[in-house]
């Protein structure tokens, strides 16, 4: 069968960087719900094709891990492979967490991509017993038709719609930072940084963001994003803003270089973040804008409420010409 053609070749690469289990989550390096195709690792090993669940591979066997929405799925899309389902949620079934722990000895490696796995996942695991985590992309060496990162142009979001200007959101951001201390804020969640900077994207289907990264702190905001996705108008936007731009993966050097004060949610962040900036002081919050963006201002409101009505109107159409 293909999968386990598939499980195979992941072994391979496994064998070559000496690690005892590889882990695959159904994230990307933002910890989005939704991912581009870029990031379906998981499904491509597994053949599993549902929205959430985790694989990991051992050197003896292959387990999934998914919630109850896709039990009956996952048990006919694994049919036929030697991919091992636990249904989690119910009684009795270990988290793939514990599974991990129960199965490796102490000193045990555990391959991951440190880019897409949640920072506090692996320090949950590593809390337990001492492991050895090694970095790399597996998917990268085993998949070769593996579609490229998305490259969709943003647009910026007029303030008739947003009822607030980047500049004033990210003044109260810097307000709370000054409060609680912290030199800097960074933020990898993709709806956050669409909101404080006020600029929609393509890059995840139904979801208007855009892959990217930002630091902000007292006096400068670094927006980590591909150049190819700014048009003239959105260049002189940041321009006029004097929001600085910097290539994606810049992120990933730079924030080993800050020293200082850093605020960051834990459960927004990857593994690879938390490595990078873990000897500064880390100051484990909500991000200022999570909080911000839930508070709507009157503009908001209005629109909101706006679109409900055409929301009503276009279900009333449907229903009319379904009947």
């Amino acid at each position: 069968m293909e999968i386990n053609k598939r499980i195979e070749e992941a072994r391979k690469v496994m064998k070559k960087y000496k690690v005892d289990a590889y882990i695959v989550t159904s994230s990307d390096y933002h910890q989005s719900e939704y991912i581009d195709d870029y990031f379906k690792g998981r499904e491509y090993l597994s053949g599993f094709t549902g929205s959430a669940g985790v694989l990991v591979i051992f050197k003896d066997e292959a387990c999934l891990w998914t919630d109850g929405r896709y039990h009956i799925q996952a048990e006919k899309q694994l049919k036929g492979s030697e991919v091992k389902l636990f249904k989690q949620g119910n009684l009795g079934v270990p988290t793939y967490k514990e599974y991990i722990i129960s199965k490796l000895a102490e000193n045990s490696k555990i391959g991951i991509d440190a880019k897409i796995l949640l920072s506090s996942d692996v320090n949950e695991i590593l809390s337990k017993k001492k492991y050895k985590i090694v970095d790399f992309d597996l998917l990268a060496e085993v998949w070769d038709k593996r579609k490229k990162l998305p490259n969709g142009k943003i647009f910026i979001l007029e303030d008739k719609y947003t009822g607030k200007t980047y500049k004033e959101k990210v003044k109260e951001i810097r307000a709370t930072l000054k409060e609680k201390g912290a030199n800097y804020n960074i933020i990898s969640s993709l709806d956050d940084i669409a909101w404080i900077y006020n600029f929609r994207g393509c890059d995840v289907i139904h979801n208007p963001v855009a892959l990217s990264f930002t630091i902000i702190s007292e006096k400068k905001s670094t927006l980590y994003i591909n150049e190819k996705k700014l048009d003239k108008k959105a260049q002189k936007y940041f321009k006029d803003n004097k929001v600085e731009i910097k290539e994606y993966f810049e992120f990933f050097k730079d924030i080993k270089k800050l020293k200082g004060n850093i605020l960051v949610d834990f459960n927004k962040i990857s593994y690879a973040i938390y490595e990078a900036i873990n000897k500064n002081t880390l100051i484990n919050s909500m991000n200022p804008s999570t909080y911000l963006k839930a508070h709507k201002n009157k503009t908001e409101i209005a629109n909101t409420k706006k679109i409900h009505i055409q929301d009503g109107v276009a279900i009333v159409k449907f229903m009319y010409w379904l009947k």
